[in-house]
Order: C-alpha cells, then sequence, then structure tokens
C-alpha cells in the first residue's frame, strides 16, 4: 500500500507542473510586471529589460530581443500587458493602436481649424458691425460739422519740395526728404486728418491721424514702395508725379487749435469725434470731412 501511494504522488506532481499557470495567473504576473515597469525611471533602460524578461521567464514564454524603445512605444499606448504575455496579436493591436492615434490627431487639428475658423469669423463679423456703427456716427458727425468747418480757411497748398526749411522761406537745408508738401496753415491749426497723396503712377500713400502743427506734411521714404521712390528721384517737377492730395478732417486736438475763430461749442462739438477704427487707417476706406488741397478746386 506504501509503494502504490508514494507512486501515484509522482505522477500527480507531474500533472499539475504540466498544466502550467492559468490566464488569470499570467495576467496577474504581467499586470504586476507592468506596473514596476511603468514606475521605473525614464533612464533605466536595462533595468526595464530585465524585468520584462523576469516576467517572460515565469510565464515561460520566449524572452524579449526588442529594444527599450518598443517597451516605453508598449506603454504608452496602453499595450504593456500584451507585450509581457508575448500576445501573438501584439505587433497587430500595436499597428491599430498607432493608427487610432493618428485619426484621433487628425480629427483634433480638423476640429481646432473648424474652431478658429469660426472663432475668426465671429471676429470678423463683430468688427464688421462695429465698423458699421462707427461708419453711421462718423456720417453724422460730419453733417452736423460741414457747415462749422465751411466758416474757416483750410490748407492751402504752397509747394512741393525735398527740405522743410522751404516751407519755412529758408533756404534748402537739412535732411533731404522724397517728399514734402508745403502749405498755409490757415485756420486748421490743429485739426485731426488723414492724408491721402496719389501720385500718377498709381501709389497712393495714406497717413492717418497727423494733427496740423506744422507748414508742411512730409513723404518719408520708408512710406513708399521702390518703384515709386524712383519715380520721385526722377523728376525736377513733382508736380509731373503727383495726381492729387486731400486731406480728411477727423476731428480737433484742442491743446494745438488757435486762430479759427470758432465758438467753445462747435470746437466741442468738432472734438467729440466718433473715429476710431478709422482713424488708424486700418481700412482702404478713408473717412471724414474731404478737402482737396492738391491741385486747388479753382486751378
Amino acid at each position: 500500500m506504501i509503494k502504490k501511494e508514494l507512486f501515484i504522488f509522482p505522477i500527480s506532481l507531474l500533472l499539475i507542473a504540466s498544466c502550467g499557470k492559468t490566464l488569470e495567473e499570467k495576467a496577474e504576473v504581467a499586470i504586476i510586471s507592468c506596473n514596476i515597469l511603468e514606475a521605473s525611471p525614464v533612464t533605466d533602460a536595462s533595468g526595464r529589460i530585465k524585468e520584462i524578461n523576469r516576467a517572460r521567464e515565469e510565464l515561460n514564454e520566449e524572452p524579449f530581443l526588442g529594444k527599450d524603445d518598443e517597451i516605453i512605444e508598449a506603454i504608452n499606448y496602453n499595450l504593456c500587458k500584451e507585450l509581457v504575455l508575448n500576445d501573438e496579436l501584439y505587433g497587430e493591436s500595436l499597428l491599430t493602436a498607432i493608427e487610432q492615434e493618428r485619426i484621433a490627431q487628425e480629427a483634433a487639428l480638423e476640429a481646432a481649424r473648424i474652431a478658429e475658423e469660426e472663432e475668426l469669423e465671429a471676429l470678423r463679423v463683430a468688427f464688421e458691425k462695429e465698423k458699421d456703427e462707427e461708419r453711421k456716427k462718423i456720417k453724422e458727425w460730419i453733417e452736423n460739422n460741414k457747415e462749422t468747418l465751411a466758416k474757416i480757411t483750410p490748407l492751402e497748398f504752397v509747394k512741393f519740395t525735398n527740405y522743410d526749411s522751404e516751407c519755412w522761406g529758408r533756404d534748402p537745408e537739412g535732411i533731404s526728404n522724397p517728399l514734402i508738401i508745403c502749405y498755409e496753415i490757415n485756420n486748421f491749426s490743429g485739426f485731426n486728418v488723414a492724408w491721402e497723396v496719389i501720385f500718377k503712377n498709381g501709389y497712393t500713400r495714406i497717413t492717418s491721424n497727423d494733427t496740423l502743427i506744422l507748414p508742411y506734411h512730409i513723404i518719408y521714404d520708408f512710406y513708399l514702395d521702390d518703384e515709386t521712390l524712383i519715380y520721385l528721384e526722377n523728376t525736377n517737377d513733382f508736380k509731373d508725379r503727383v495726381e492729387e492730395i486731400n486731406i480728411y478732417v477727423q476731428g480737433i486736438n484742442t491743446k494745438y487749435n488757435e486762430g479759427n475763430n470758432l465758438l467753445a461749442s462747435e470746437i466741442r462739438a468738432l472734438s467729440d469725434s466718433p473715429f476710431d477704427i478709422f482713424k488708424w487707417g486700418l481700412e482702404s476706406e478713408i473717412l471724414g470731412i474731404k478737402y482737396q488741397i492738391y491741385p486747388s478746386i479753382s486751378d
């Protein structure tokens, strides 16, 4: 009887050993190993390779012969468990995960693009609405102040030059500029205006929010394109180059206005200007009370 028991016992051990670990036990080994791998320092590449091979050995799987980058990749795509288990579908699962990530990234980029476009469109619509409201206020301001400005003498063109000293009646001296417009300021001292200088070559220079204080307006070289700059340099008479000059009154700076004989109420009405967007020349459209100063309307 004793011999029979001794004979049966080793056979039962062999049967148990041959069964190996259950799926749940294997999964538990993989989970524990992945927890260790995920918690390992970024620089511990050798430690991660040792850990995955320790788990593979415990699972009676083939050793891991890849690189640390592959382990990191598996962790990043939430496929660590499959890599540890040496899942035969791991490669396919990885490709699927990469493709899903790509699709998600493209969807996120597209959603961001659409959101940005919608935001820009909303801003554009709001800006256009703001411009329309300001445009209405400007037209009302123009109508209310036309009669006031009709009582005073506007700018009067004198001549073109390269030196501002000539606008003071002195000989040419100082820095030469491509074009300077000399004028009599008359009753327009302190007025805020936009300048529109139209050249005969088709170029137009707009200068916004200029307060009239000095008896000249300078067109600097950095205001001009190369073609127009050369166009001005190759002439002895600027009248052959300038088609028209206009100013657009957009308000008055009470600090500098003088000698215009306007009533305090009229000055207050002129200074209460609705210009905001348009005074900075953000648009090709120029608004204000227009005066053509060259050539003179009377010429």
